[in-house]
């Protein structure tokens, strides 16, 4: 049982870092995206990949 209850703890704590570090990359590429001159660039060399950052950026929740 305490087995369990430590994983339970590690896991609480990597799911609470992985958060804050998916929080942090999401607002970096909103403001990526937000630059006129990137977004442009992106959206005519790299359109699969713009499109796939904006989904990231238009998240709101973590839950399925």
């Amino acid at each position: 049982m305490r087995s369990v209850e430590r994983d339970f703890v590690l896991v609480e704590e990597s799911y609470s870092r992985d958060t804050l570090n998916l929080q942090l990359a999401r607002g970096y590429l909103k403001a990526l995206l937000q630059n006129a001159r990137i977004a442009r660039h992106l959206g005519q060399k790299h359109a699969d990949l713009f499109g796939q950052l904006e989904k990231v950026v238009e998240v709101t929740s973590l839950e399925a």
